[in-house]
């Protein structure tokens, strides 16, 4: 919630915090998934989704998403943020994923970063 109130503040475009549970039911778990909420950001060109998933805090591009149905996308580009701890300061959370963001704007001929293809595992 606290990353979502910076971004909101500091992010040029639409920022909307996507709870997918009742507040103060998740109980923290060991899986390094995090409680399944992210944040939708918006900007001109594009919607990035933050979350935390597979130990890691990531962002990924709803372009490069792929539909299975049912309500079901998959991502075989996402970025992992440098702030690899889970507890870290929101708003160390905030300036990397807005600088990720800044980066994939970019036009390709002045790419500086931004997301970047990972193995999956799937089709």
């Amino acid at each position: 919630m606290a990353v979502a109130g910076l971004l909101t503040k500091q992010h040029t475009g639409t920022v909307t915090l996507n709870r997918h549970h009742e507040e103060g039911a998740f109980e923290e778990s060991e899986d390094g998934f995090g409680c399944g909420c992210d944040i939708t950001l918006h900007t001109a060109k594009e919607k990035y989704t933050f979350y935390r998933g597979d130990c890691a805090w990531s962002i990924v591009k709803d372009s490069e998403g792929r539909d299975l149905g049912g309500g079901s996308t998959v991502y075989d580009a996402h970025e992992t943020l440098s702030v690899s701890l889970k507890t870290a300061h929101p708003q160390q959370f905030a300036d990397s994923t807005l600088r990720i963001i800044a980066d994939d704007q970019h036009e390709p001929a002045d790419f500086t970063g931004g997301l970047r293809s990972v193995p999956t595992g799937g089709s």
